[in-house]
């Protein structure tokens, strides 16, 4: 006979705990990092804008194409990056100090 605090552990132990990578700032809309996967997300975004905009800057001739083309993939970037942060944060909102 199966115990009924055995059957509630197993249904705990199925359930997916999620860690949070990012917790919401104290003051303002936003989050910032607190694992090394949150930090390495923002480290791979900061990497991409300095490569693209070096890109751009080192081009002999940046064409508007390119430029445009630059200029959406940063889009993307960021919308991923606040897709994310969703994901794996609390709920975005306006927050001024700590909640109560």
């Amino acid at each position: 006979m199966a115990n009924k605090s055995t059957t509630t552990n197993k249904s705990t132990e199925n359930e997916i705990k999620v860690r949070k990578w990012f917790v919401a700032r104290t003051y303002g809309y936003g989050w910032y990092p607190i694992t090394w996967q949150g930090w390495a997300i923002v480290f791979l975004v900061v990497i991409d804008i300095v490569f693209s905009s070096l890109a751009i800057t080192l081009s002999y001739y940046p064409t508007l194409i390119s430029v445009l083309f630059l200029s959406l993939q940063e889009i993307v970037v960021i919308i991923l990056l606040i897709i994310i942060c969703n994901l794996t944060g609390p709920k975005p909102k306006w927050r001024w100090g700590r909640d109560k």
